[in-house]
């Protein structure tokens, strides 16, 4: 697919116009599914002008347009969260049973069930550990009457972004055969999820709860020069640069030390809540998205030259590209910076073939702090690369007859391998050697080869 942008000039009579959109919750329905009796509250503004004229008579003209997006709305939110009896240990509740992994064989055969005074399915005090019990201080109990053990708490959470752009152009006639264009667009994005279970973030919108902040930036100049009337000229140069930078809600705390988990938070990137993930249960029960935070950036640098002669019937197009690529990135993936606790069925669970587990096993597994699996991104240096991009065409449009134009070309593009922004920046396992093959070291090249 091809899409052409064109932005509008200026005249020499003033032009411009303005417009608003907007919606409101009054005009909304209620979620089916929500039964606290209340709107989610919407506000959504769409609103802007533009304006375009001369500056002088016949060979200055402007342009200008500004846009602000502003929505606001409240989002319904269907959770399954522990039950009281759960919190204290009590999982009678459970469709299966709850064995000690502290008895039996380390193979997990043998164990014995969990049973105290007398009762299935609970766990003794002297198992229930103390970390849990602070992380589910966090979490709210059941809101939804009758619920159960799933699908029991709903809240209304708020959302929402603010975007203001502008576009800046002027067009100068230098001389008959001469024309400079010049412009500039701005853009910030401001995003804000709510987390719904305060700073301990919490399961919705793939736990990307917290601010998020988008800046665009592209100025871009052009200059088309007409040699005659069957031979014209362009030269065109652009930068397109975003920094795109988002934190969770918590960010800048140190709520995992204060929660007695130590070593998470040593520097701003690893502030915040570690995560808490039970099979069976909204995940992450506390925490946020292993993505966040993150730092990226990236500027593209364009320069372009374009010719186009006129021969008889045919209109001969040629030109090339040339962009470079600057790239940054700072972010963890997998299991976040902040790291986090996986809980699951076979810690409580017992090894015999046809056994069956459930939630309530992995939620066994969370009170008595014997997790499935830890993990942590360590994050060194930030991600960044460079990379120059090479691009030609050769086109003829022609004009066959009254009834029958042609048009037919080819295009060549380069993309050379890209290079870490400095020594070091890439590294590639050698299976050959059993070697770590570092860019920029010895004879690695900084592209790896």
């Amino acid at each position: 697919a091809v899409t052409n942008v064109t932005l509008k000039s200026g005249t020499n009579h003033y032009h411009g116009s303005a417009y608003e959109y907007n919606e409101v919750s009054a005009l909304a329905a209620r979620s089916y599914f929500d039964t606290t009796g209340a709107k989610q509250r919407t506000t959504n503004n769409y609103y802007g002008a533009a304006l375009g004229g001369p500056i002088v008579k016949n060979h200055t003209f402007f342009f200008g347009d500004f846009l602000r997006y502003s929505n606001y709305q409240s989002q319904f939110n269907l959770l399954s969260v522990p039950t009281a009896d759960f919190r204290a240990g009590n999982l009678s509740a459970s469709p299966t049973a709850i064995y000690n992994p502290f008895t039996g064989n380390p193979d997990g055969t043998g164990r014995s069930q969990f049973s105290y005074q007398g009762q299935a399915n609970v766990i003794p005090p002297q198992y229930m550990q103390s970390i849990p019990q602070k992380i589910l201080a966090m979490v709210p109990l059941p809101n939804v009457p009758g619920a159960g053990l799933t699908n029991n708490y709903t809240k209304n959470t708020g959302f929402h972004v603010d975007t203001s752009s502008y576009d800046i152009k002027v067009d100068q006639r230098l001389r008959r055969q001469d024309t400079l264009i010049g412009r500039f667009s701005w853009q910030r994005t401001n995003t804000v999820q709510q987390p719904i279970f305060g700073s301990a973030g919490g399961p919705i919108a793939g736990a990307f709860e917290g601010n998020g902040i988008n800046t665009v930036w592209t100025p871009a100049i052009e200059y088309t020069h007409v040699f005659s009337p069957t031979l014209i000229a362009e030269f065109r140069g652009g930068i397109d640069h975003y920094r795109n930078i988002a934190q969770e809600a918590d960010y800048g705390t140190q709520d995992s030390t204060k929660l007695g988990v130590p070593g998470v938070n040593v520097d701003p990137f690893t502030s915040g809540l570690v995560g808490i993930d039970i099979s069976g249960f909204s995940s992450p029960l506390v925490g946020y998205s292993p993505s966040l935070p993150w730092a990226r950036a990236e500027t593209n640098i364009d320069l372009v030259n374009n010719w186009t002669k006129i021969v008889k019937n045919h209109s001969v197009k040629a030109g090339f590209e040339l962009r470079r690529v600057r790239d940054d990135l700072r972010q963890g993936q997998t299991y976040s910076p902040r790291g986090i606790f996986r809980y699951r069925d076979g810690q409580t669970g017992l090894n015999l073939k046809g056994n069956k587990t459930s939630f309530a096993n992995d939620f066994a597994s969370f009170l008595i702090d014997d997790p499935n699996q830890v993990g942590r991104d360590v994050n060194v240096n930030y991600a960044s690369w460079r990379q120059t991009l090479y691009f030609a065409f050769l086109q003829d449009t022609w004009v066959a007859s009254k009834s029958l134009t042609v048009t037919y070309g080819v295009r060549w593009e380069f993309y050379p391998p890209a290079n870490p922004e400095r020594k070091g920046g890439y590294s590639q396992y050698d299976p050959g050697t059993n070697t770590l093959q570092i860019a920029g070291y010895g004879s690695v090249p900084d592209n790896l080869g």
